[in-house]
């Protein structure tokens, strides 16, 4: 066993060396104990930890003991400690809890350290570090979760479905009514052009999802038609006009079959094909109850299903991915939240303190806060991540606007997924939960927080999600819409939700952050100034113009 010991404890001091907290000799650069962390960071803010766990790096190659005092102040920290730990016998520098008094919100704690080495000599005290505790309890936070527009993008009632294609291959399956229930769109109509060894037919099928734990879907034919001329190879209008369960449809302008069936009673639209080149989609377009019209030709490249390719003839179903539902997504525009407010008196202090149902983009007069990738997935009936930042240096007198881009995460996930993450009991549409505190210099303070009196309106960002990314439309940004000054009157009240059950609590890890610039490694122009640009990886991040 005892070579396992010493393998193992060679390990740790690997790992602590990486981390830069294992012991180091003592010489005259180094005479105390420095790198002072606590819950692993360097001066943390909005720590929710009922006892912080202290780490540092030893000046000494063999710690026997250490003494650790906290205070409410740095000049405090001498003359009036919280806490002294008094010389503790160990040789102990990392997960060292906090053991004073209780913590309280929103205070700056002080701390500092000093070690003894193996001979009983004592270092001086290191240089003070510090951490900061967000809101403790759930009295604490004064405001409410938002959320944007009440809005359902593809999520048709009645409905008049058009497209004009050319079949290419044997069948393309034309999906309407199509819900993302199981690990696909399981609940959904599906008419199937098909031009092989029968001759030309339309094939009417209901796709049902049965629930359960199975991925597996029940399918009903509801009727096979002869078609009285070929289809494939030849551009064709498909028109199919759902009015309650009453379904009519006609292939360039002539009724070919009505079935009447009213299992399912909305959704999506979208195609799927069993080849690589099943069918060309060169125009569609849905209109009718409980979500907008939409009309596309794909003209410049521009895809909005969730996959195909586009060539300049139009959507290729499926394109490589064949089998594969290539739908609209069931869901809307990320919000623009805004809450515009004037600061009379100069600024001491600010910290803004945010929880977001999703993934919020925040940003205070246009510099953004935060990393937008920050929350990572949670149970968010049971608990829901919360962040502190110091806008201090962002604020003035005068007017000051919050702004956020409310993104989807795991919260709003509306891809049907393996996991079944769209279905999951606290999913929701994304809403945000912040609180801008503010000191002035005179020692008074104010708060802002989200409320019913925060602006929105749907944004630019027309549909995200973490599997399939996002469709960005930069001519719909407002301009100035972060910053002071911009009129937001026809935007609409934010709506006030109740957001999810679980408990707020303090993220505990590093926030995702830009690591590294990628320039691409070739540029193709698809049309007359529209240009596609292959970055040679499959990477997450933002496109920088």
């Amino acid at each position: 066993m005892l070579p396992l010991i010493g393998r193992l404890r060679s390990l740790l001091l690997g790992a602590l060396a990486a981390a830069g907290l294992a012991a180091a000799p003592l010489h005259a650069a180094d005479p105390v104990p420095a790198e002072l962390r606590t819950e692993y960071a360097a001066e943390p803010l909005g720590l929710d930890a009922a006892a912080p766990r202290l780490a540092w790096r030893s000046p000494v190659a063999r710690q026997s003991a250490y003494r650790i005092r906290v205070a409410t102040s740095a000049d405090g920290l001498e003359r009036t400690p919280l806490w002294d730990s008094g010389k503790i016998a160990s040789a102990d520098n990392v997960q060292i809890a906090y053991a004073g008094p209780r913590l309280a919100s929103r205070q700056r704690y002080w701390w500092q350290v000093q070690v003894w080495d193996a001979d009983g000599n004592a270092t001086g005290w290191s240089a003070p570090g510090w951490w900061e505790m967000g809101l403790l309890g759930a009295s604490d936070w004064q405001a409410q979760w938002i959320s944007g527009p009440e809005r359902r993008d593809h999520d048709w009632g009645d409905l008049t479905f058009d497209a004009d294609l050319t079949l290419t291959g044997k069948s393309v399956d034309i999906l309407f009514r199509a819900q993302p229930n199981g690990k696909s769109y399981g609940d959904a109509y599906v008419w199937t052009l098909a031009d092989d060894r029968n001759g030309p037919e339309l094939i009417q099928t209901l796709r049902r999802y049965p629930g359960g734990t199975s991925s597996a879907i029940k399918m009903e034919r509801l009727g096979q038609v002869k078609l009285s001329a070929p289809i494939k190879g030849r551009r064709i209008a498909l028109s199919i006009r759902a009015e309650g369960g009453h379904i009519i449809t006609s292939i360039d302008g002539i009724v070919v079959a009505t079935v009447d069936n009213d299992a399912h009673k909305h959704g999506t639209i979208g195609f799927a094909g069993k080849e690589a080149g099943a069918a060309v989609i060169h125009r569609v377009s849905a209109k009718g109850s409980e979500s907008p019209a939409v009309a596309y030709d794909f003209a410049g490249g521009d895809n909005p299903f969730t996959g195909g390719s586009v060539t300049k003839d139009g959507l290729v179903v499926a394109s490589g991915v064949p089998g594969v539902d290539l739908v609209l997504p069931i869901e809307a525009p990320a919000p623009l939240v805004r809450r515009a407010f004037r600061l009379a008196k100069p600024v001491a202090s600010a910290r803004l303190y945010y929880a977001g149902a999703g993934m919020p983009r925040l940003s205070v007069n246009g510099t953004v806060v935060g990393s937008s990738l920050g929350a990572g997935y949670t149970a968010y009936d049971k608990r829901v991540l919360a962040y502190a930042e110091d806008v201090t240096a962002l604020l003035r007198r005068g007017e000051n606007v919050i702004g956020a881009e409310l993104g989807r995460g795991w919260y709003g996930l509306t891809d049907p997924n393996e996991w079944y993450f769209h279905a999951a009991p606290w999913h929701g549409e994304p809403a945000l939960k912040a609180q801008l505190e503010v000191t002035y210099t005179d020692g008074t303070r104010e708060t802002v927080v989200t409320d019913g009196n925060w602006r929105t309106v749907s944004g630019p960002t027309l549909n995200d999600s973490v599997h399939r990314g996002e469709r960005f439309d930069a001519r719909l940004v407002p301009a100035g819409w972060d910053r002071a000054g911009f009129r937001d009157r026809k935007w609409q009240a934010a709506s006030v939700v109740a957001g999810p059950a679980g408990q707020i609590v303090a993220s505990n890890s590093e926030a995702i952050e830009p690591v590294e610039n990628i320039a691409p490694v070739a540029r193709t122009e698809v049309a007359p100034g529209v240009h596609v640009y292959d970055f040679g990886r499959i990477v997450p991040g933002w496109r920088v113009l």
